[in-house]
């Protein structure tokens, strides 16, 4: 009754409205379907516009009220149904279909790039060659192999990226893009020499490319060649100098080559660009940690915090800033918050395990150790912090470890190992002993060769003790000799001097003067090669810590 009032009131008064109110009619279009044939003609034509670079708008207006007709979606379906049934593809019509698909057509650009990656799936078809190929021909061939690398690049499929980029620069080796992709594929596979062959190639093609000479530096990076990585990040801040990304990651290469301050002015340019860059604000206050900026580190990883609290990496680094202002209580809040925030986080795990053990809870320091490992079976440093904290203890208790759970409800409970319940000497030679069996010489040679040095340190402590200590240092010997096996000069100098510290230390205890004199001499070589490499900052530390070899640097 209602309803049959209202409609007699609108028609009553309607006719004397002002145009502005009187309601609008309109139109439904109805779409009438067409042909095949005129749907192929349709597409074909939007193709053709595609390729020539035509922009959405454009493809908007083309289609007009057909973007949304259900018969041509049905078409397409079919038609691309048709197109994947032939043994082979035409894949310069796979990179249209792909390039319509990014210009915004609805539910037919989704249909599109369905139909693009299947027929890129498939091998290419031969085409007529009357007069051999053109240059377009051969263009749109390494267009072809190009997009065909960068969706199995997306894919993390690499190597077979690799191939499509190399299939891409047999055709047109002037192709600077499939040098570069390629360059990018080998460092996600941890071939970076050769990736620096790509790069070379691609700056020599295109040097105005600022991502491929930021790549090369990280490549570089990688390959412990911090120098010349700080020459090609130059080049790329030369050519993109508003990049904060590029900032950044020269400041890191500083940090490597023990600039701090440097790094610090390099973070202070990427902040300056982009002032929430939290990653830059850690960065910067770790720098500023190693300079022994403790407090002024804190503030740094506090700004870190305050623009992303879920930033794990800025809570631990700022509970190692606390811990060593001697705040073992706050490290571990710290600690605890980055592990509430990723319980997988086995660098927190580790750190809050070292500082309970300098407040003497070794119990819950070895459970904290205990969940590193778990989630890193191969993290060699905590298998020797694990040791040091059972050599300590007297009554370990391995059902303390049952307190993390109740703090922690999503962190996977420890697997109980029997022969984990010893303390003292025994105990902390089995920890070393299982940290062995996950660091295999050939493949931790770091974790290996420290894990050798642990069993002759815990061999020399306990024979200061024992009327027979003779014994016990020749095993210590003997575990120093394996450490300096992967530990070597040239690719660990400084835990090298370190091992060769507590070798001479043994030596002259055991009246060996002579061998001992011959490796303080060896030790020195090593300690003035690694001293000239060295920042003025980080040679008073390495002098510090080598006092044995810097003395004899001094008398000679």
């Amino acid at each position: 009754m209602v309803k049959r009032f209202w409609r007699w009131l609108v028609r009553l008064i309607q006719p004397i409205l002002p145009p502005c109110l009187k309601r609008r009619k309109y139109q439904r279009v109805k779409l009438q379907r067409l042909s095949d044939a005129d749907y192929q003609q349709l597409f074909e034509q939007l193709l053709t516009g595609v390729s020539q670079g035509w922009k959405p708008e454009q493809v908007s207006q083309h289609l007009g009220h057909r973007i949304n007709d259900r018969y041509f979606r049905a078409w397409l379906l079919e038609y691309g149904k048709q197109l994947r049934q032939l043994p082979e593809a035409d894949h310069r019509l796979a990179c249209q279909l792909l390039q319509l698909s990014r210009l915004g057509c609805g539910e037919l650009g989704e249909i599109a790039a369905d139909i693009g990656r299947d027929l890129l799936a498939k091998p290419a078809g031969k085409r007529e060659e009357d007069e051999g190929k053109s240059e377009n021909a051969e263009t749109d061939e390494a267009e072809v192999c190009l997009n065909r690398g960068n969706q199995q690049f997306a894919d993390q499929n690499f190597l077979s990226a690799i191939t499509s980029f190399e299939n891409a620069t047999e055709i047109q080796p002037d192709n600077s893009k499939a040098w570069y992709n390629k360059g990018n594929a080998l460092v996600k596979l941890g071939e970076n020499e050769k990736a620096l062959v790509s790069f070379d190639k691609a700056i020599e093609l295109k040097p105005d490319n600022h991502e491929v000479w930021q790549n090369r530096g990280d490549a570089l990076a990688k390959l412990g060649e911090n120098e010349k990585a700080l020459v090609s990040f130059d080049k790329a801040i030369e050519l993109k100098p508003d990049n904060h990304k590029y900032w950044y990651n020269r400041g890191n290469g500083l940090v490597k080559l023990g600039e701090y301050e440097q790094a610090i002015a390099n973070y202070d340019q990427a902040i300056q660009i982009k002032p929430d860059f939290y990653q830059a604000w850690t960065n910067r206050g770790n720098a500023l940690s190693d300079l022994g900026e403790k407090e002024e580190a804190i503030a740094n990883y506090d700004q870190a915090i305050q623009i992303n609290s879920d930033f794990h990496d800025a809570w631990n680094n700022r509970g190692v800033a606390l811990a060593e202002l001697g705040k073992q209580e706050e490290a571990i809040a710290n600690y605890d918050q980055a592990i509430q925030i990723n319980s997988d986080f086995h660098d927190a795990w580790h750190n809050r395990g070292v500082a309970l053990f300098r407040l003497g809870e070794y119990e819950q320091a070895i459970a904290s150790f205990d969940q590193a490992i778990q989630i890193k079976p191969d993290l060699h440093q905590a298998w020797i912090n694990r040791g040091i904290v059972l050599g300590n203890s007297w009554n370990y208790n391995p059902e303390a470890a049952a307190v993390v759970p109740l703090q922690f409800p999503n962190v996977s409970p420890i697997v109980s190992n029997p022969i984990e319940t010893q303390y003292g000497y025994q105990g902390q030679l089995l920890s070393y002993q299982q940290g062995l069996n996950h660091c295999p010489q050939n493949t931790h040679p770091e974790g290996w060769g420290r894990l050798h040095q642990a069993i002759g340190n815990a061999h020399y402590q306990e024979g200061k003790y024992q009327p027979n200590y003779r014994d016990y240092w020749q095993k210590a010997l003997t575990e120093y000799h394996q450490a300096l096996i992967t530990l070597t000069p040239d690719i660990y100098p400084e835990w090298h001097l370190e091992v060769l510290q507590n070798l001479i230390r043994i030596l002259w205890g055991l009246n060996q003067d002579t061998a001992a004199q011959e490796w303080q001499n060896r030790g020195l070589t090593v300690f003035q090669t690694l001293l000239h490499k060295k920042s003025p900052f980080q040679k008073r530390k390495l002098m510090a810590k080598f006092i044995r070899f810097s003395q004899m640097r001094v008398d000679v």
